[in-house]
């Protein structure tokens, strides 16, 4: 099954999609924010990485803009998630958008989405 790096910041809402992934097969990597999220990068390359946009230390948009200039890290999906709306999202290199707050049915909905349309491995075009 493919693994996954879930990046957020508020323990509770990380520790429930953790466990709803890992209910449903996946491997979750957690991270608190961007830059825990490097150093997990750096040590396992993910299939998905799941991101919280507005977060300590670093933000998800810069993660996505770090992820997306490393040439190991590149082909990555991205989803953000943000309860605030995402100005220019539709400018950012990411497979998917969610909205906070969300069902989690919505969100393994995504997850499944988009690990079907990019698997593991594709390299971005």
């Amino acid at each position: 099954m493919s693994t996954i790096l879930l990046v957020e910041d508020e323990p509770n809402l990380r520790d429930v999609v953790a466990s709803v992934l890992e209910d449903e097969g996946f491997t979750v990597l957690a991270a608190i924010d961007g830059l825990d999220a490097l150093s997990q990068l750096s040590r396992e390359l993910p299939h998905l990485v799941i991101t919280d946009v507005m977060m300590p230390r670093m933000g998800g948009r810069e993660l996505l803009f770090k992820i997306r200039a490393t040439e190991e890290w590149s082909s990555i999906p991205v989803v953000m998630i943000s309860a605030v709306a995402a100005p220019g999202a539709e400018n950012l290199d990411i497979d998917g958008f969610i909205a906070k707050p969300f069902e989690l049915d919505h969100l393994l909905e995504t997850v499944r989405e988009v690990l079907a349309v990019r698997p593991p491995g594709e390299v971005r075009r």
